[in-house]
């Protein structure tokens, strides 16, 4: 009976760790080159366009500050560092995010529109 209970509890608290986890949708607000990043928890990718190049890679998420639905009135910031080891920096508030560290070497957009998926 112990071992049922514990096994129980065990994957309740597995299955309550796995509805947390957070997913964020950064999109491109800037026309012509289209980008999105997915982030499904500590992780995700991100693709976008420059020019005739189209780019995929992953991403880790370093820090993700990003609270609320979508962001909360006094901002939130993430950090991302891409498979080739470029960190990209955004802040923001409400669902407006821009990238201050990062987007421009990868020729990636500037303005982010962030929500919660």
């Amino acid at each position: 009976m112990r071992l049922i209970a514990g096994l129980t509890l065990a994957a309740l608290a597995l299955g309550t760790t796995a509805c947390h986890r957070d997913e964020w949708h950064l999109i491109s607000v800037e026309k012509g080159n289209p980008a999105d990043i997915r982030i499904r928890g500590d992780s995700g990718d991100a693709s976008w366009t420059w020019g005739p190049d189209a780019h995929s890679v992953d991403v880790a998420v370093v820090s993700n500050e990003l609270i609320g639905d979508p962001l909360p009135a006094t901002g939130g910031a993430l950090v991302l560092q891409l498979a080739d080891g470029t960190t990209l920096e955004f802040a923001g508030q409400y669902n407006a995010l821009v990238c201050s560290r990062g987007c421009d070497a990868k020729h990636m957009p500037i303005a982010w529109h962030v929500q919660r998926d």
